[in-house]
C-alpha cells in the first residue's frame, strides 16, 4: 500500500500540475508563471509530508501486528486510560475509534490519526533480538516488559535508542 499511495500523489501532483498548465496556457487563468510555478511547488511540498505521514502509519502498523504476534497489547491514544484513572459516573466513556469520517479513516488508517500511547508484554516471550520493533515507535510513552526474555543489555539499548520511554521492567521468575 506504501507504494501505491506514494504513486497515487505524485500521480494527482502530476495531473493537478498538468490542469494548471492547460488553463494557464488557454487564458483562463489570469496568474503569472512564477505564481504558477510556486503553487505546483507547495502543492507537491503538502503532498509528499502527507505521503510521508502514510508511510510512517504502515511502518507502525507493521510493527503493531508484530507486536500483537509476541503477545503484547496495544494502547493507543484514543482508547487509552492511564493506570488508576477513571472515568467519572455519568460521563461518557471515550470513543473506542477514532472521531474520524469512516471514509477517511478506511483509505489511511486508524494509525494515521492516533498515536500509541502504551505497550504492554508482560509475561511474554520476547528476546532482545525482538526489540528493533520499538524503533517504529519514537515518541513512545511507557512500555511493560515485566517477567518476559528481555536481558539487561536489551534494556540498555532500548534506553539509549527510545531515551524518553518509561520502561517497567521485572525479571521472569525461571
Amino acid at each position: 500500500m506504501d507504494d501505491t499511495v506514494h504513486a497515487g500523489f505524485v500521480t494527482i501532483a502530476s495531473l493537478l500540475s498538468g490542469a494548471l498548465l492547460i488553463a494557464y496556457a488557454s487564458g483562463r487563468l489570469r496568474f503569472s508563471m512564477r505564481s504558477l510555478i510556486g503553487s505546483i511547488s507547495l502543492l507537491c511540498i503538502l503532498l509528499s509530508l502527507v505521503a510521508f505521514e502514510i508511510l510512517r502509519a504502515g511502518n507502525e502498523r507493521d510493527a503493531v501486528a508484530r507486536i500483537h504476534e509476541l503477545g503484547g497489547s496495544v494502547f493507543i491514544r484514543y482508547d487509552y486510560e492511564p493506570p488508576g484513572s477513571r472515568v467519572p459516573t455519568g460521563l461518557p466513556r471515550p470513543p473506542s475509534r477514532p472521531p474520524r469520517p469512516g471514509w477517511l479513516v478506511d483509505v489511511l488508517g486508524e494509525e494515521f490519526f492516533s498515536d500509541v500511547e502504551s505497550i504492554g508484554l508482560m509475561r511474554s516471550d520476547i528476546e532482545d533480538s525482538d526489540l528493533r520493533v520499538f524503533e517504529s515507535f519514537p515518541g513512545l510513552p511507557h512500555l511493560s516488559l515485566s517477567r518476559t526474555l528481555v536481558t539487561d543489555e536489551g534494556l540498555q539499548w532500548l534506553k539509549k535508542t527510545l531515551p524518553h520511554v518509561r520502561v517497567d521492567y521485572e525479571p521472569r521468575d525461571e
